[in-house]
């Protein structure tokens, strides 16, 4: 029987190596698997325990089965608890990485784990969200397509192939203000309650998650299928370009949800694809499967990732419950929102799993 394969691995990567207990929070996982070569390793103390610089000095020793020993650069994040350990170059593709830390914070003086690189290219991964999104388009721009050259809502003229918004109930006791909204490969847009236009911008991008930020700026998701790049912009109130926001690691930037924090950090979720011999794990399972996974990704003022949270590392493939497993691509947990809960760790909404899920954010754990 090959049916549980799969949860013996994952099992595997998130209990198969005890961590010490003076460390709160190490990253990638003992053990993981599907590690994009261009990671950066973090280290985040127990919060009882003091951390200065002199920790930081011979803390790490980084190497790989295939180039041997990495020099590194190893610095705090702005948050002063977030040890960062950055290579001086990329991973080789399907290399064992084995990481030893050394320090007398540590009661057994020394830590070692290994994880595993991914074996996909940069290349494939977009070439797959290429797919991923073509066939998204394909079901959204006959949609938007309306005729005419000028049109009138409510009194207020719009383009002919502006978006027909109708308002099905008038309800007492709405709550006050407008309605942020994008229709994906068209206008982004914001609309009085009654579904008169305010503002209005047309695009070419794959448009999603436009919104107000707790910094009172707007933002949007850009994802340009003419020049394949996928990132979020801020704009002011005047709906001025302000900055970009770029997910790390090599990952693609997935258009469902982004944050920033009132401590000036930012927030994504990453979309990650990955080949998988799915027959290993399902009956009737493809060999060579496309699955999408998703990392949560947090990243410092200085554009540093600070936390990540990856699918690989906590979700059985079997716990996808509505999509084909068996099928030749698929999305295993499809995440389509996060948030911090009232006490800073993230709640996601995962759409596969028919799930809302509560992540530590200092350890990494599942607390829900």
């Amino acid at each position: 029987m090959k049916l549980f394969y799969s949860c013996l691995i994952f099992a595997g990567v998130i209990w198969g190596q005890q961590m010490p207990a003076e460390l709160l929070y190490q990253y990638p996982l003992p053990n993981s698997l599907y590690v994009s070569r261009s990671i950066t390793i973090l280290t985040r103390f127990r919060k009882d325990i003091q951390v200065n610089d002199d920790v930081l000095k011979n803390l790490f020793v980084v190497s790989g089965d295939q180039n041997g020993v990495y020099a590194t650069t190893v610095y705090f994040s702005d948050d002063r608890e977030t040890i960062i350990c950055k290579p001086d170059k990329n991973f080789a593709l399907g290399e064992t990485i084995t990481v030893t830390l050394t320090s007398p914070l540590l009661s057994q003086s020394s830590f070692s784990y290994k994880f595993n690189i991914t074996n996909t290219p940069v290349v494939v991964q977009k070439n797959a969200q290429a797919e991923h999104r073509r066939l998204e388009y394909g079901k959204t721009r006959m949609e938007n397509e309306t005729m005419g050259h000028v049109k009138t809502i409510n009194g207020v003229s719009v383009p002919g192939d502006f978006p027909i918004v109708s308002v099905l109930a008038d309800a007492d006791g709405k709550a006050p203000g407008r309605l942020f909204t994008a229709f994906r490969q068209s206008y982004f847009m914001i609309l009085e309650n009654d579904g008169t236009p305010y503002f209005y911008r047309k695009s070419n991008d794959f448009l999603m998650d436009f919104k107000i930020q707790p910094n009172g700026q707007l933002s949007r998701s850009v994802d340009d299928r003419d020049t394949d790049e996928h990132f979020f912009v801020t704009m002011d109130h005047h709906y001025e370009y302000v900055d970009s926001f770029f997910v790390k690691h090599g990952y693609l930037s997935d258009h469902h949800d982004f944050l920033l924090l009132p401590n000036g950090h930012s927030l994504f979720i990453c979309d990650d694809f990955q080949p998988v011999d799915m027959s290993q794990i399902v009956e009737g399972g493809k060999t060579g499967a496309v699955v999408l996974g998703n990392i949560i990704q947090e990243q410092d003022s200085n554009n540093d990732v600070v936390f990540e949270w990856r699918v690989w590392d906590f979700i059985s493939f079997t716990d996808c419950l509505n999509e084909d497993i068996t099928a030749q691509r698929f999305i295993l947990v499809h995440i389509n929102s996060i948030t911090p809960d009232d006490d800073g760790h993230y709640l996601i909404s995962c759409r596969n799993l028919s799930q809302c899920i509560k992540i530590n954010r200092d350890s990494g754990d599942i607390i829900w």
